[in-house]
């Protein structure tokens, strides 16, 4: 066998080897990726169904999302996400505490600073504040002993009956058309157990 053959073998194995080492990497990426892919397929079946039945508000009437962490484009949905927080904020205090002129004074007072302070918006502490809210809502939801989930289902459905409706020009909330129904929240209650009946405090 001549010099020439032998370093033609010799090539040929090395050739050989690498593409062997190759096929492996390409086998250990294609293993993690399937393994990636199968965590991102449980991390979505875990999402819950009412970040789903948002999103799907949110595109049929136009609003924006973002794929990544960041603000939107225009600050008036940053002015609507704080002022649709806070209007759920007054109306919990309403539901729960005697009607009190304060209340109103303090809300109209408070969505007033909504619509006309200077942005100065930190994303790390807003994403904060809004984990604390969601850990202490769902708190809330526990205390009153609500099923949350058919209650959140029954507003969605109300919700995208909305569609019809007209857009409030000041905001961009939309505003419920003229046959709309209210989510029948009490019948829900009432299916979980509730007695209507309330303790005196």
């Amino acid at each position: 066998m001549t010099d020439y053959a032998v370093m033609t073998e010799d090539a040929a194995l090395r050739a050989l080897n690498e593409l062997q080492h190759l096929r492996a990497q390409v086998s250990e990426l294609q293993r993690k990726c399937t393994a990636q892919e199968i965590e991102l397929r449980a991390q979505r079946a875990k999402r819950s169904n009412l970040s789903g039945q948002v999103e799907a508000f949110m595109h049929t009437f136009d609003q924006p999302m973002r794929s990544t962490p960041g603000l939107p484009s225009n600050d008036k949905w940053i002015r609507l996400r704080a002022e649709l927080v806070l209007e759920e904020a007054f109306e919990l205090a309403a539901a729960i505490f005697v009607e009190d002129p304060r209340l109103r004074d303090l809300h109209d007072k408070t969505i007033e600073f909504v619509r006309s302070s200077w942005l100065n918006v930190d994303l790390v502490k807003v994403t904060d504040a809004l984990a604390d809210i969601d850990y202490v809502v769902e708190g809330t939801r526990l205390t009153f002993g609500v099923d949350g989930e058919p209650v959140a289902n029954e507003v969605h459905r109300t919700n995208m009956e909305k569609a019809n409706g007209p857009l409030d020009p000041v905001t961009g909330k939309k505003l419920k058309p003229a046959n709309w129904k209210s989510p029948d929240i009490e019948g829900i209650l009432v299916a979980q157990g509730w007695k209507n009946v309330l303790p005196e405090f």
